[in-house]
């Protein structure tokens, strides 16, 4: 894969219809929450549904990375959300806030989600910043050798944690997303190996 030279706009030269936003912002709001309190369905469950509630408004870039960034802070806002209601954690970051306090209060909600408000305003503009940069430079990035170096640590690591049934589960789970790719289909179908085992620890 070779990686073109991107072209850069500043905030007000990006047009963004209306029409495009309004439908981003409905398939955010309809399936974020769903997959936030659902066992065994996160973030990409969530911008599935939302790309097909978008119909043909998810072929607008624009559009559909406003409904991504939504659902990400839709989600993260909702982990804790959840963890506060059912005591149940969604995410990494609300477990490990969870074991921190022992157990989530109202005021405790309070403050995460001020948190959560500030600190992604903030992450806005400190990423326009970072977007630009590697806008610049990603041209000049190998792909290839990336995708090996990765591969590499993939097997590093799966060799050190786990032994030779985690090789085995690295190779399978490689060969099913190589599958999808090639055959068009989502790879998010793949986390419905994960439906079963969470539907069965929320329940015990």
């Amino acid at each position: 894969v070779k990686i073109g030279r991107q072209k850069i706009f500043s905030i007000k030269e990006i047009k963004f219809e209306r029409k495009s936003f309004f439908k981003a912002g409905i398939g955010a709001m309809i399936s974020a929450p769903m997959c936030s309190f659902l066992p065994g369905i996160g973030s990409g469950h969530a911008g599935a549904i939302g790309t097909e509630i978008m119909g043909k408004d998810a072929e607008n870039d624009k559009a559909f990375l406003f409904m991504i960034g939504a659902i990400s802070i839709i989600v993260m806002s909702l982990s804790f959300v959840t963890a506060y209601a059912i005591e149940k954690t969604r995410t990494g970051s609300a477990a490990a806030v969870q074991e921190i306090l022992g157990e989530i209060s109202i005021e405790n909600l309070i403050v995460i989600l001020t948190a959560i408000l500030i600190s992604g305003v903030i992450a806005f503009f400190i990423g326009l910043k970072i977007a630009r940069f590697f806008s610049k430079h990603i041209n000049k990035i190998d792909y290839g050798k990336i995708s090996i170096f990765v591969i590499g640590l993939l097997i590093a690591v799966n060799i050190i944690l786990s032994n030779w049934i985690g090789m085995i589960v690295l190779i399978t789970g490689s060969a099913l997303g190589i599958y999808c790719i090639l055959s068009g289909t989502s790879r998010i179908n793949l986390m419905g190996c994960l439906l079963v085992p969470s539907i069965v620890y929320y329940l015990s």
